[in-house]
């Protein structure tokens, strides 16, 4: 090969599949990590700035991670992307509200009226919008 000379098709392939299964590799790696980290962390001794870093850091994880694996089924089911999210955040939500609701009656649970207010226009709003599909 020149120096004008560019990669093959072949030799492309090989590279993703070897980066892919890389990649993999250090996802499960980090996966079994966290699951450790979980048991460590139930225990309670932690400082509070350093935790607080962790959380943001899977949350930028788990969004990215997230958006990927919307981007890979939605290819993979032909699908535009922005269908696939919808359907992803309606299944959240859903998850989202079975386990708010018995939490508001847990003993102990205390939240101030403005947050309340805020949340319940936030579901009337929605289910107006839903309506409008049902």
């Amino acid at each position: 090969m020149d120096k004008y000379s560019y990669a093959s098709d072949s030799d492309l392939e090989s590279a993703n599949k070897a980066f892919k299964e890389q990649v993999s590799g250090q996802v499960r790696r980090a996966t079994a990590e966290l699951k450790k980290l979980e048991q460590l962390l139930s225990a309670g001794i932690v400082d509070r700035r350093v935790l607080t870093e962790f959380r943001d850091a899977v949350n930028r994880v788990r969004a990215t991670s997230w958006n990927v694996e919307c981007s890979l089924e939605s290819t993979q089911k032909g699908e535009p992307m922005a269908a696939t999210l919808l359907q992803e955040r309606v299944r959240l939500a859903t998850q989202l509200n079975a386990q708010l609701a018995p939490d508001l009656h847990a003993e102990g649970a205390q939240i101030d009226s403005p947050t309340l207010q805020k949340l319940k226009a936030s579901v009337d709003s929605l289910s107006q919008e839903l309506s409008t599909f049902l």
